[in-house]
């Protein structure tokens, strides 16, 4: 058995290659938000760690296949209704087609479907709510006075950087929002969230993994 760790949706049954790069780059919403309740309740599958659901308007080639430790799934199935669907409607019909590929490899593979059908009503609870915390953004101003705290909000067609200012009674003493005008893949994520830098003890900014500036950049002033 293998911890499980990402699951995908993808289609063919668009028109134009964007209109099915929308369903594979918004189903990233629900589809990163399962993984990461998986992982944290150490959810394991046979050999592979992560599953690939493809609906197609043909398959060619086998129904179920595996190849470095990913399973794809491919079935012929209508998703472009997804495309009348708004906010949580479409994050509710995108869990249901994850389970609906978890299901059909359950059967292929004999495994218990219940620790994914857990997750799958936890992330109803939360009401389809994908925030997490970057751990790296904790960070202490050279006088200790103040640390930072940052949470990513990822949504269906953007990502939100939410970035608190903490007093040492940990109050918010600063708030920022920060919506950049990037789409919302977990490695554009990745590339954002680089450093965290105190500039002064008025002042942070967020530097991208680069070590490049951020443009426009992302700063906080605490007097401001």
């Amino acid at each position: 058995m293998t911890k499980f760790n990402q699951i995908q949706l993808c289609t063919d049954l668009f028109e134009s290659k964007d209109e099915c790069f929308l369903l594979d780059l918004q189903s990233r919403c629900v589809c990163s938000l399962f993984a990461r309740l998986a992982r944290e309740s150490n959810i394991q599958l046979p050999r592979g760690w992560g599953v690939c659901g493809e609906f197609l308007s043909n398959i060619v080639g086998p129904e179920i296949s595996f190849f470095a430790g990913v399973y794809l799934i491919r079935e012929v199935y209508d998703v472009r209704e997804f495309s009348g669907l708004q906010g949580v409607e479409r994050k509710r019909y995108f869990l249901v087609m994850i389970m609906r590929i978890l299901e059909r490899l359950s059967r292929e593979l004999n495994f218990d479907l219940q620790p994914f059908s857990n997750i799958a009503e936890k992330i109803d609870s939360l009401n389809f709510l994908n925030v997490w915390e970057w751990k790296k953004g904790r960070k202490y101003s050279a006088t200790k006075k103040f640390r930072s705290r940052i949470h990513v909000i990822h949504e269906l067609d953007y990502f939100e950087l939410v970035i608190h200012v903490l007093n040492k009674k940990g109050e918010i003493h600063a708030e920022k929002r920060v919506r950049p005008n990037k789409i919302p893949d977990e490695i554009i994520m990745a590339n954002t969230l680089g450093d965290l830098v105190w500039l002064n003890d008025d002042e942070i900014e967020l530097i991208s993994k680069l070590n490049l500036p951020q443009e426009p950049p992302i700063r906080i002033r605490l007097n401001d």
